[in-house]
């Protein structure tokens, strides 16, 4: 199995978690090959170029990733928004998906990731009696953070050992700090670049691993 280090960290005077930077090679440990000469996995080569990519994430970017990890058919796309009673067309999806530079590219607004995850919940856990829950006008990391674990039945042991294989590592009480109410003291806003990392994980454990 191979082993990434961990994302350096930067705390504050009183030990909270202030600001995360991206891998670099040189934060490394390499391994020496059979010709004596520094060795690193391919593995560990694509989360390096995955860190040293801009940590501002849309969320285009976000329901691109998804899709990738879960290699989600645009049918199946189309089914996660039907889930929370979203109608949409193959067209419109097919925009959403293309990138900025493209003419055709549509912006998925906070309402309609939101919308998605809602469903890609009530696919993946089942869907609660009652109404469906109106989708948030206004998205936040941690709100799309906590959703992605709803939905993946994820408890906190699972969450970083998927940040872990991305190199990423904080504690469980630092992780909770994502998942507390704004306004609570130990809230912490969730920076794009845990996103990243989370998402990178995802990948790792659900498509690049062999079953």
């Amino acid at each position: 199995m191979f082993r990434v280090a961990p994302a350096m960290v930067i705390r504050g005077n009183n030990g909270e978690v202030v600001n995360v930077a991206p891998i670099t090679s040189a934060m490394i440990p390499q391994s020496q090959g059979s010709d004596g000469g520094s060795r690193i996995s391919n593995e560990q080569q694509r989360i390096q170029r995955t860190n040293r990519q801009e940590t501002s994430m849309t969320n285009n970017d976000i329901l691109r990733r998804i899709r990738y990890i879960f290699d989600l058919s645009d049918s199946e796309m189309i089914s996660l928004f039907n889930a929370a009673d979203q109608e949409i067309k193959r067209s419109e999806v097919s925009d959403l998906l293309k990138r900025s530079d493209d003419s055709a590219h549509l912006v998925c607004s906070d309402t309609l990731l939101a919308t998605f995850l809602n469903g890609f919940i009530n696919d993946r856990r089942g869907k609660k009696e009652g109404p469906q829950p109106e989708p948030e006008t206004e998205l936040t990391n941690n709100i799309i953070f906590r959703k992605m674990k709803i939905a993946l039945n994820l408890n906190a042991e699972d969450t970083l050992e998927i940040l872990a294989l991305a190199g990423m590592r904080v504690s469980k009480h630092e992780l909770s700090a994502f998942f507390r109410r704004p306004g609570h003291k130990h809230y912490r806003d969730c920076k794009d670049q845990m996103i990243r990392c989370f998402l990178s994980g995802l990948q790792i454990r659900y498509r690049d691993t062999p079953p």
